[in-house]
């Protein structure tokens, strides 16, 4: 059962940084979204239609 609960906990990756700060002897806690890469590519149609014209001069658009 212990291996379990650290596979659960590894595969669950948090999306934020946990923050505390010590200001006049208290202590406030907070957290900050960490930055997520994305290799996607979105295109919107004109973009996409001249991208497809470059890669096959022949092609009719289809939208």
């Amino acid at each position: 059962m212990g291996s379990q609960h650290l596979i659960g906990r590894s595969a669950c990756r948090l999306t934020y940084n946990r923050i505390l700060v010590e200001r006049g002897g208290k202590v406030y806690y907070g957290y900050v979204v960490k930055p997520v890469s994305n290799d996607g590519v979105r295109l919107n149609l004109p973009a996409a239609e001249a991208l497809i014209k470059q890669l096959d001069p022949t092609a009719e658009p289809t939208i």
